[in-house]
């Protein structure tokens, strides 16, 4: 996740040319906000296009080569990290003034700092590198071709983005051809580098902050609600967003109120909180995962209250700006009350569901000790965790 690719639609496309879009309003960041979904997918597009100038450009220096190749190897010692924060890139090229030029520079934060504050939230613009042990091998036995990277933009998640490449005036040019993976994968096999820009939250894995009985502070929440394992079995997540980003938001409730803030922390906003990032090759070959992850704390406390408690959550493939909130509509509580829960998108839900946290039981309420679900989608279980 993520990460976000956004095209416009087929009708769109007939319609007018990205040009027509572009306009002075496009690029007001005060009202682009609210603007219609076109229109925000041009404004990302646009500063997006105008980093991958600054970028194919810097790949043709062995020093941002070196730079960017090294972190990627040293992000993870057992396993290659494919993706970079463009600030944390922004830093190491501030250190040496001769790579980036003080106009590029200028542009470079700009371009940043476009996607600053948008929907509440600051979206952060990544450079992934996808097949990045092959192309981190090639860059290593020198057999990759230093200029003319092809750069793709990461805007909605469809599976062949837009690709361009430096033409012969020096300008990033749109490429006839979509960049679909197996065209991904042949454009590294003849030796030319593929660099995809998109924007995303800026946070890797999610760091459990109860996984150890500790919320961060000296208090300790010996009692827990966990999800154990997990497989996932669609890979909603396009190629060029790299791992698919599993997102869960939940609420405690007893049929009066929603206490999110007492019991469990994933209730801030649509984002949820993310449990993990599942890489493309573990829901492909159907690799189940053990995950442990804290749903909510406290547990005999909800005990002690005495009336009925629940759980109600949602699963999701969570997705950053531009992409829409969409509402999820739970299985009634056994009063009938309907509760909804807000999330951020361009996918379905994965899962959403009501379990029953206080020991009785309901129809067609499962009990969140020892709860399953086994979709088409994903398969996972719930349990009690009192060590």
């Amino acid at each position: 996740m993520k990460k976000l690719v956004l095209l416009f639609s087929v009708l769109f496309l007939m319609s007018c040319s990205n040009e027509d879009i572009i306009d002075s309003d496009t690029l007001d960041k005060s009202t682009i906000e609210s603007a219609p979904l076109e229109k925000q997918i041009a404004y990302a597009e646009k500063h997006l296009l105008d980093i991958g100038k600054i970028i194919s450009k810097l790949y043709t220096k062995k020093e941002f080569r070196n730079s960017l190749f090294t972190k990627m190897e040293s992000k993870n010692n057992q396993e290659l990290e494919s993706r970079i924060l463009m600030k944390d890139l922004l830093i190491d090229l501030n250190k040496n003034s001769s790579i980036l030029s003080l106009k590029d520079k200028q542009n470079l934060d700009a371009s940043l700092k476009a996607f600053y504050n948008l929907d509440n939230q600051d979206w952060h613009v990544d450079l992934f590198i996808p097949f990045i042990d092959k192309q981190l091998a090639k860059y290593q036995n020198k057999s990759m071709d230093p200029n003319k990277p092809v750069i793709v933009l990461s805007v909605e998640e469809i599976p062949d983005p837009k690709g361009y490449q430096e033409d012969e005036n020096g300008q990033l040019s749109l490429l006839d051809e979509r960049i679909t993976l197996d065209v991904a994968n042949n454009i590294i096999n003849t030796g030319r580098a593929l660099l995809v820009i998109g924007i995303g939250d800026g946070n890797d894995d999610y760091d459990d902050p109860w996984s150890g009985g500790n919320s961060g502070s000296t208090t300790n929440y010996p009692d827990y609600l966990r999800l154990g394992r997990m497989k996932v079995k669609q890979n909603k997540e396009a190629w060029v967003s790299g791992k698919s980003e599993i997102h869960v938001r939940g609420f405690w409730d007893d049929e009066s109120n929603q206490y999110g803030a007492f019991f469990s922390q994933h209730n801030a906003s649509e984002y949820g909180s993310q449990m993990k990032q599942f890489r493309r090759r573990w829901i492909s070959n159907g690799d189940t995962k053990t995950l442990n992850f804290s749903l909510l704390h406290d547990w005999d406390n909800v005990d002690a209250i005495g009336i009925d408690q629940f759980f109600v959550y949602t699963i999701f493939e969570y997705d950053g700006w531009p992409a829409r909130t969409k509402i999820a509509t739970l299985p009634p509580l056994p009063s009938g009350i309907v509760r909804t829960i807000e999330y951020r998108s361009n996918q379905y839900l994965y899962s959403k569901d009501v379990v029953s946290l206080a020991g009785y039981y309901y129809d067609n309420i499962d009990q969140a000790n020892g709860h399953t679900v086994n979709n088409s989608g994903i398969q996972y279980n719930f349990y009690r965790d009192t060590n």
